[in-house]
């Protein structure tokens, strides 16, 4: 299973995020007219490790950013429901560990609150940190 498969089965069979977006869940952009709230996931670095005195090179890690969009008509609202969405998120991806799919374990690097003044649109970056099972 790829890691981006990994990342999507995860977030879209985590019963408290899945309760609150469905399968609105997509890599990179969320598709023109789709409901809100919705998230995307991508990578955003993957450093490469040099070999070094002819020992492998560990442990992949690569940093992927899962961003929550949500609006509504109330900016108090779309405002709660991206924090919410993004409780969930945490919880999903804080320390999560699955070999079957490839992940050794994960950690949560970073978030930030985002808001779109064009749009109307609250959202949460969060970066997390995803140590692979080495191949």
């Amino acid at each position: 299973m790829s890691i981006e498969a990994a990342i999507f089965t995860r977030l879209s069979t985590f019963e408290g995020l899945a309760a609150l977006v469905g399968s609105r869940i997509y890599p990179l952009l969320i598709p023109q007219g789709a409901a809100l709230p919705a998230l995307t996931y991508q990578r955003i670095a993957a450093p490469r490790e040099a070999y070094t005195m002819g020992a492998g090179k560990g442990m992949p890690r690569s940093r992927w950013q899962i961003t929550v969009w949500a609006a509504t008509t109330a900016a108090a609202t779309g405002y709660a429901t991206a924090q919410a969405v993004a409780d969930q998120i945490l919880l999903a991806m804080e320390r999560w560990q699955d070999a079957g799919a490839g992940v050794q374990d994960t950690e949560i690097v970073s978030d930030v609150d985002l808001y779109d003044p064009e749009t109307l649109e609250h959202g949460r970056a969060i970066d997390v940190l995803i140590a692979e099972v080495f191949p």
